[in-house]
């Protein structure tokens, strides 16, 4: 809600905007929108609120994927003159760019310092030192701030030609802008990289990582979440496999014991009805009481009463 006002006076503008959105898009204006419109061009502006939101809610449906406060929002900023226009007319937008900016001319400025070479980058923070060292972090530094606002710009681009760009978010926007930064200069630094194969071709470099590691900071923590992993491993052991495998034994065990059991039944129903066909009952009925009692020991045999 912008300078207090009512939700009805909300509703009746995000409503106006809507209607202008379907219309600079070239679509079919809904027929309700009519009510609108003529309410808009006469002094008394009578509608109910019921009337209102039914309005509201089927123009919703007809600007989708776009949504009512992000039409309205987007329209209200258009409306307010700025210095640099071209910057673009939303305000994370314009500091975005600023900050894209602000990168891009730092790389290019480090990038004429004779300190910033082939050999000064390869060589990593452990072999330079002073303001050599210093120079080429700023460097990395400036190209992983290019990645993160080159991905940042893209994304909030799409929103805002979807129109469902939502102002709330912008400081998740420049958390991700920071987290990029940090992800390309630990890329570029931190992590071991070979920059040549054995040809001597160089294959990616390490500016390149910088930059990549700040357009998807996500990549950076699967590559530390793994290396955590393999080190927890390393030190306690694989404790999920251990387990699994004691599990199995036990399984195994309990297979085998099922099975010789099955075999010793099966071995005394032979011997009872060979028993049986031989008139020999006494025999075939200890057997009988036998298996009976290895099943279950707790089963009286009525025939010792």
């Amino acid at each position: 809600m912008i300078n207090n006002e009512t939700p009805r006076e909300e509703l009746l503008q995000e409503c106006m905007v809507m209607i202008r959105h379907i219309s600079d898009k070239g679509g079919k204006i809904p027929a309700v929108a009519s009510i609108m419109l003529e309410c808009h061009c006469t002094d008394d502006f009578d509608i109910s609120n019921e009337n209102l939101i039914k309005i509201h809610h089927h123009l919703s449906k007809v600007v989708t994927p776009a949504n009512p406060s992000s039409i309205r929002y987007l329209y209200l900023e258009s409306q307010i003159k700025k210095s640099l226009p071209f910057l673009g007319s939303v305000g994370l937008v314009r500091r975005m760019m600023i900050a894209a900016f602000l990168s891009l001319i730092t790389f290019i400025a480090l990038s004429l310092s004779p300190d910033v070479n082939a050999e000064t980058v390869n060589e990593g923070i452990l072999e330079d030192s002073g303001f050599i060292l210093l120079q080429n972090l700023l460097f990395f530094l400036s190209a992983a701030g290019l990645g993160a606002s080159f991905s940042n710009l893209f994304q909030a681009n799409e929103y805002i030609m979807q129109g469902s760009y939502d102002p709330k978010h912008e400081t998740s926007y420049w958390i991700r802008f920071v987290v990029g930064i940090i992800a390309g200069l630990m890329l570029a630094v931190l992590i071991p990289f070979e920059p040549e194969n054995g040809n001597g071709t160089i294959l990616i470099s390490i500016p390149l990582l910088a930059l990549l590691g700040g357009f998807s900071s996500n990549l950076v923590y699967k590559i530390l979440a793994r290396l955590v992993d393999t080190v927890d491993t390393l030190i306690q052991g694989n404790k999920e496999g251990n387990a699994k495998s004691k599990i199995s034994e036990m399984r195994a065990s309990l297979e085998q014991q099922k099975k010789q059991k099955e075999d010793e039944i099966s071995s005394g129903l032979l011997n009872v009805k060979s028993f049986l066909s031989a008139g020999n009952n006494k025999s075939a009925l200890n057997i009988i009481n036998k298996l009976l009692n290895d099943l279950n020991p707790d089963i009286n045999d009525p025939d010792k009463d």
